[in-house]
């Protein structure tokens, strides 16, 4: 596959089938065009997307931070799961597609001054700020304060947390 970076810049689904090349991953389906295409419609400031567990979500939202980071490694994405471990997987996996596709790993930091962990990370080529490139909390977790240009909601509606009106309220 090549592409000029204007393209894959310009485009979130051939990014994205691109990625999924690197990934090892099956060609891109109907649904996840669909959701990919409606992640990337800008007539619209909150969305929310279901779809049938093993869809693709999460990894097109994986897919969709790293490209907006591409774009513009000053942006700052906070993503919220049910727990913090759940979180913290979105952020793994977010930099382990860094660390896979070849045109993408100059955004990897590299130094003593960075600040590269499961939890918050910034990405080479950075503005210096007090926020983070991302940053994965539990949505129950301390997000006050929090500074985000993208907030990803993934999965965090659970029986644990939402199982009451009560719960529900509160989340």
């Amino acid at each position: 596959m090549k592409f000029t970076e204007e393209e894959l810049k310009e485009d979130f689904i051939l990014f994205a089938q691109v990625v999924w090349h690197y990934l090892d991953l099956p060609k891109l389906t109907d649904v996840q065009i669909d959701i990919a295409e409606f992640m990337c419609d800008t007539s619209m400031r909150d969305k929310l997307i279901q779809a049938y567990r093993g869809a693709g979500k999460s990894y097109l939202a994986y897919v969709f931070c790293i490209w907006r980071i591409w774009k513009n490694p000053d942006i700052k994405i906070l993503a919220l799961s049910a727990s913090g471990s759940r979180a913290d997987a979105f952020s793994e996996t977010a930099q382990r597609i860094l660390t896979v596709v070849p045109f993408l790993n100059h955004l990897i930091p590299t130094g003593r001054d960075t600040t590269y962990t499961k939890t918050v990370w910034s990405v080479a080529g950075t503005k210096a700020s007090g926020s983070h490139t991302c940053t994965s909390k539990g949505v129950t977790g301390q997000i006050t304060g929090s500074r985000a240009d993208l907030i990803i909601l993934d999965d965090v509606e659970i029986p644990n947390n939402s199982g009451t009106v009560e719960q529900r309220a509160k989340l």
